[in-house]
């Protein structure tokens, strides 16, 4: 045998078959009708096991081996369904249910007979349980190591090796056929070739219960009558706040949806409006064009039932009344799941049977709620916001299932036709969405977006004016969600300007700041006042930074700094909670955050940071005083005693960084 064959397993098998060929010869009564045949049941040879898995099973096994690992066999049953069996789950009933419809197979294959007094006939009683179980696992040590982990692709849409399209409809598979449009010309053609789920290459798509198909017939080309414009028409009647725009995002998430794992980047959306917006009724349209059991669609579930649900899947997931808990950690772990199914990361969670499971997820994701929950910048960077007014006056569209499943099998079909360009296509709105200010993030949440929107609208690729159009349509300038967003490193300094801190005695409150404008003097309404400038910087020195002049005694060309310590107990206070906090003994991760804003002090010798009295010597990153002072006040609103400062005006008038003094 091969290194493969595990010896034990395959010295067990050999032993039995020596046992039935000599021991119940032996054991017969004297009425024997051709005892040979007891050992050779029908198709099955009485040699020992070759070296490979297809000799150990006798032909047409309906159970297919595919490996084992760490104490697991992994076979597909004869549904084509994935099974995972341990050494002690090979029971009587388990390979029962492993042979399914073709149960007889084990009865026939591996029968235990019994000889009737009467007749002297020999009768099937039941099968040996045990030498199946052998003979199955013994298949899969010569099948050798294999995971489920990246080979194991359930239903949904998936791309193959060489880029084509495979749509695993649960019982059957489409694969859409590479090349241009031109071979869908032929009258009746379709773009797919037909199969059955199982084995295909390295990868093994398990049969699934059945999901909707494309429609047999083919759109009318660049036609107002075109699937992707009547969904664009019916998207149209809510009443969107950038008509024009979302529902071409919306139509883009649909797409998205039905491609689901063949997407390099499956964007997020987040369908947000007051009571009354028509929020439910859009998800209902969504989910009834990607047709009865295609969408997981669920208003309370945890991040942990969805991934067990979906299992292998890249079905897509709509989470409805997505609206922030008390603490936020519930919707948190599901908006993590989302941005982890957005790139297909692989996750790994530990066991109560201290087994570590790894999945990943490649499912669009389409949340709804009144109110758009907390989010990280990493997380809204990647979420297309969907904003909803008050439904107006037009009639809504036929929503019916039937409508819809027909108009969904429509899109579908569409997107066969055009998947041969998506790459192109997806690539040249990339291209435009950096041109109009869009980070690479936004690129990959836009360009996707309009370019699954495109290929449901057009037959052909975009030209330069449809791009230049949409470069114009979303400048991220203009764009409240972007606008919105900031970098962590801008939240963590905001974070720390904007906290207040109360002084000793007076019981004076100002936010850090204030402090600091208070510290040098510059506050609206605020003379020179030197005792005043002292409370302030003993206050900021207890929270751990100080408004600096000089380094190390020595002048610098910065007229004024702030410096923030690496480590304090003031700024754990502030930053206790959030994802800057410290750990006791450690450095506080506000410093990753702060160091990472522009026009940053250069750190000191061999990238040390500064060493500044803040109570006592502590490092601290240095930070340009105009860059922390929050914008000038108008004029008109200061106090009339502030203006007629001559101090303040000179020192304006001298300031290298145009601090608002």
């Amino acid at each position: 045998m091969s290194d493969a064959v595990d010896d034990s397993a395959g010295k067990v098998v050999e032993m039995r078959q020596r046992r039935r060929r000599s021991g119940a010869a032996e054991a017969l009564p004297e009425k024997i009708d051709d005892p040979e045949k007891l050992d050779e049941p029908d198709d099955r040879g009485d040699g020992p096991p070759e070296e490979t898995s297809d000799s150990v099973l006798p032909a047409g096994c309906p159970v297919t081996p595919l490996g084992h690992d760490t104490g697991t066999c992994y076979y597909l049953c004869e549904a084509g369904q994935l099974r995972n069996l341990s050494a002690k789950d090979h029971s009587r009933n388990n390979l029962i249910d492993l042979f399914g419809r073709r149960a007889e197979y084990v009865f026939r294959t591996w029968p235990r007979k019994q000889q009737m007094k009467e007749t002297g006939a020999w009768i099937i009683t039941g099968f040996k349980a045990e030498e199946c179980g052998d003979t199955l696992r013994l298949a899969c040590k010569l099948a050798g190591v294999w995971s489920p982990v990246g080979r194991v692709r359930g239903a949904g849409a998936w791309r193959g090796v060489d880029d084509e399209l495979v749509l695993h409809a649960g019982d059957a598979l489409l694969t859409v056929r590479a090349g241009d449009a031109g071979v869908f010309q032929e009258p009746g053609a379709l773009p797919w070739i037909e199969g059955k789920p199982g084995i295909v290459g390295r990868q093994v798509y398990p049969t699934a219960p059945s999901l909707p198909r494309p429609s047999p017939a083919r759109e009318p080309q660049d036609s107002a009558e075109g699937a992707g414009a009547k969904m664009l028409r019916m998207l149209g009647t809510w009443s969107l706040r950038r008509p024009g725009i979302d529902d071409h995002l919306v139509l883009g998430w649909i797409g998205a949806a039905m491609l689901g794992g063949a997407l390099g980047w499956r964007p997020v959306m987040w369908i947000t409006g007051a009571y009354n917006t028509g929020k439910s009724s859009m998800d209902k349209l969504v989910d009834r064009t990607l047709g009865a059991g295609t969408m997981l669609h669920t208003s309370d579930a945890s991040a942990a039932g969805v991934r067990q649900v979906l299992g292998h899947d890249s079905r897509p997931v709509a989470i409805d009344e997505a609206e922030a808990d008390t603490d936020g950690r519930k919707m948190k772990a599901m908006v993590e799941l989302a941005r982890s199914a957005a790139t297909g990361a692989l996750a790994i969670r530990g066991g109560s049977d201290h087994k570590a499971t790894q999945f990943t997820l490649r499912s669009c994701f389409l949340f709804s709620s009144i109110l758009i929950p907390p989010l990280l910048p990493q997380d809204r960077s990647r979420i297309a916001v969907i904003e909803l007014d008050a439904l107006g006056s037009s009639p809504p569209p036929d929503m019916s299932e039937r409508t819809c499943a027909e108009l969904g099998a429509r899109l579908l079909r569409q997107l066969t036709e055009q998947w041969h360009r998506y790459d192109a296509t997806c690539e040249a709105y990339r291209d435009a969405m950096a041109r109009a200010g869009h980070s690479s993030r936004g690129q990959d949440v836009y360009g996707t977006l309009l370019a699954c929107a495109d290929l449901l609208l057009y037959d052909h690729p975009p030209d330069g004016e449809t791009l230049d159009a949409w470069c114009d349509k979303m400048a991220a300038e203009g764009m409240a969600e972007i606008q919105a967003q900031s970098s962590d490193n801008d939240a963590c300094l905001r974070h720390l300007l904007t906290t207040p801190l109360e002084a000793p005695r007076d019981r004076l409150r100002f936010t850090v700041a204030d402090w600091i404008r208070r510290a040098i003097g510059t506050y609206p309404g605020m003379d020179d006042d030197a005792a005043a400038a002292a409370l302030a910087d003993r206050v900021l020195q207890e929270a751990g930074v100080k408004v600096c002049a000089e380094d190390g005694g020595k002048p610098i060309k910065l007229d004024r700094y702030l410096a923030v310590a690496s480590s304090h107990r003031g700024l754990s206070k502030i930053y206790a909670g959030t994802q800057w906090a410290d750990a006791p003994g450690a450095q506080g991760v506000w410093v990753q955050s702060l160091r990472r804003l522009p026009h940053l002090v250069p750190l000191g010798a061999n990238g040390k940071p500064k060493a500044i009295w803040i109570g006592s010597t502590v490092k601290a990153t240095l930070l340009p005083l105009a860059l922390c002072l929050p914008a000038p006040p108008d004029r008109a609103d200061e106090d009339p005693s502030s203006a007629a400062s001559p101090d303040r005006a000179e020192r304006s008038a001298d300031d290298t960084y145009s601090i608002p003094f």
